[in-house]
C-alpha cells in the first residue's frame, strides 16, 4: 500500500530501499513496516535526508528478511520440495492460452517470452504451510490476513509458499498471485485464478490429467474455433514441449 507516513517519536524506523530487492521490499511491506521505495541508488541520499530531519531509517541492505515456517524453521528455495506441475501437466496446456488471450491489450507479447513463461513454469515449487511469520532482523511479524501465498524468487528453484489452503484446487488458486509473480506477469493472476475457478466447477473435486480444447475455450470465455492455435502458442504446441 502507497501513502503518507508522519513518524512519531516512539514508532520503529523507516525502512529505505537502497539496494534492487524486491523481494525483500515486499516482505518488509508485508510485514507491516512502513517503507520509503526509491531508486537504490538514492538510498544514500535518503537517510541522510531522514536523519537530518529527525527520522529514524533503516536501511534494506542492512535488515535481514526471512521467512519461516510458525515453528520458526526458515522457508527458502530448494530442489527438494514438490514442483508444482508434477501430476498436473494441464497447467502448462492451461497457462499458454490464458497469456495470449487474457493479458491485455497492452502487454506486448512473443513466441519467445511465452515459451520462457511456460519453461519457468515447469521449474517453480511449492511449499504447504500451516501457518507462516516474516522475521524483520529477527523480530517475527505475521503477514496481513488476506495474504496466504509469497513467491520466492530464485534462479534454480523458484518457489511459492501456500498456507492456510487445502491441498488440491484451493493451493492452485491460493497460489495463483506468487505464481503470476515468478512468471514476471503478475497482470494475468486474476484472469488465470478466474480460469482455475471455473476448471473447479467442471471438475468438481478431482484433479484432471488432461483437459480437451473444449472445456480449456469454456474456462477462456472463448470457442474452440477462436481459441489460439496459430501464433503464439497453442494448447497443442504445449502439450507437445
Amino acid at each position: 500500500m502507497r501513502g503518507t507516513f508522519t513518524p512519531k517519536a516512539d514508532e520503529a524506523a523507516v525502512h529505505v530501499c537502497d539496494e534492487a530487492n524486491p523481494l525483500k521490499e515486499t516482505l518488509i511491506e508485508l510485514a507491516g513496516h512502513p517503507i520509503l521505495v526509491a531508486p537504490a541508488e538514492s538510498g544514500d541520499a535518503i537517510v541522510r535526508l531522514a536523519e537530518e530531519n529527525g527520522m529514524r531509517a533503516q536501511r534494506t541492505s542492512a535488515t535481514h528478511v526471512q521467512v519461516r515456517h510458525r515453528d520458526g524453521e526458515p522457508i527458502t528455495p530448494a530442489g527438494h520440495a514438490t514442483v508444482l506441475v508434477e501430476g498436473r501437466e494441464w497447467l502448462v496446456t492451461v497457462l499458454a492460452p490464458a497469456m495470449e488471450l487474457k493479458s491485455g491489450v497492452f502487454v506486448r507479447r512473443s513466441e519467445r517470452g511465452v515459451r520462457a513463461a511456460l519453461e519457468r513454469l515447469r521449474t517453480i515449487r511449492v511449499v504447504q504451510a500451516d501457518d507462516v511469520e516474516i522475521a524483520i532482523s529477527g523480530t517475527p511479524t505475521e503477514p496481513s490476513s488476506t495474504t496466504r501465498a509469497l513467491s520466492l524468487p530464485d534462479e534454480e528453484h523458484p518457489t511459492v509458499v501456500v498456507w492456510r489452503s487445502d491441498e488440491g484446487w484451493d493451493e492452485l488458486q491460493t497460489a495463483t498471485p506468487a505464481v503470476a509473480q515468478l512468471l514476471g506477469r503478475p497482470w494475468i493472476q486474476d484472469a488465470l485464478k478466474l480460469v482455475l475457478v471455473k476448471l473447479e466447477r467442471h471438475f468438481s473435486s478431482h484433479s484432471p490429467t488432461h483437459i480437451d480444447d473444449s472445456t480449456l475455450a469454456t474456462a477462456l470465455d472463448t470457442t474452440e474455433a477462436r481459441s489460439p492455435r496459430s501464433g503464439t502458442i497453442s494448447p497443442a504446441t504445449c502439450r507437445t514441449q
